[in-house]
């Protein structure tokens, strides 16, 4: 069953025989306890592929035009899994935007001699200056610092830059985004409490008291070893969305 992160913290804090709370603020080893969970949330969850991770996104503007190839990252966005842009010489029907590692990226981009009628000069923050295209969509997307996306071109006919609204994305987000209150309840499956109750209570065993609680660590591993055989509700095991890869240019 889910739990807030108040819930997670006072049922770690009673095996630890410490003094009851009524918010992870009340006292310092609460906060303590509290981060535990947090950072064991990440380090179990934060590279498992999980439906309950994934939303529907649009992407950030920069609204530069000295860069209008740009889009950028939210703060919360882990990454992106499929990526489309509205073409409006398409009827305005979104068209897939395809990732290219920046190595081949730019390597795409470095041959035009910026001679071409719909071609303009892009220089980057570092000072390198490259041509894209100005008369179509994009088709190729890149990011270098998992910040910002570069794209190879904008349609100037019908915009300055690259724009938000016409961005629509399947994203990752963070696993602890809004953590460290109260009500925070994790964005796991409800099946993957006990796990993460198991591994965060074992954790502050050895942090907290300095002496492992061999309970905790065998309710761990027996956790551990049935969620791995019941990941996903929808999805089998042998279906290949259950084997992918995130196919995106952001990782943390």
């Amino acid at each position: 069953m889910a739990k807030t992160l108040l819930q997670l913290t006072q049922n770690i804090l009673s095996d630890l025989d410490s003094d009851e709370v009524n918010s992870i603020y009340d006292t310092v080893e609460a906060l303590q306890v509290a981060q535990i969970v947090i950072n064991t949330l990440e380090a179990e969850f934060g590279n498992i592929d999980l439906p309950e991770f994934n939303r529907i996104l649009q992407l950030e503007s920069v609204s530069d035009t000295s860069r209008p190839n740009y889009l950028r990252f939210n703060d919360d966005v882990q990454g992106i899994k499929w990526l489309r842009y509205r073409d409006a010489r398409a009827q305005n029907r979104y068209r897939d935007v395809h990732y290219l590692r920046p190595s081949d990226f730019f390597e795409r981009l470095t041959q035009s001699t910026g001679t071409g009628r719909y071609t303009t000069l892009v220089r980057d923050p570092s000072g390198v200056e490259y041509y894209i295209g100005t008369n179509s969509a994009p088709h190729f997307y890149t990011s270098v610092d998992n910040n910002y996306l570069i794209f190879d071109s904008y349609d100037s006919d019908y915009d300055d830059t690259l724009q938000e609204g016409k961005t629509f994305a399947l994203g990752v987000s963070s696993v602890a985004d809004g953590a460290l209150s109260d009500d925070y309840v994790p964005p796991i499956p409800s099946n993957y409490f006990a796990l993460l109750l198991a591994e965060s209570k074992a954790t502050a065993f050895l942090t907290l008291k300095q002496m492992p609680s061999p309970k905790s660590e065998q309710i761990a591993r027996r956790q551990r070893s049935r969620v791995q055989n019941n990941m996903y509700k929808t999805v089998k095991a042998n279906y290949p969305y259950a084997r992918s890869k995130f196919n995106f240019g952001r990782n943390r």
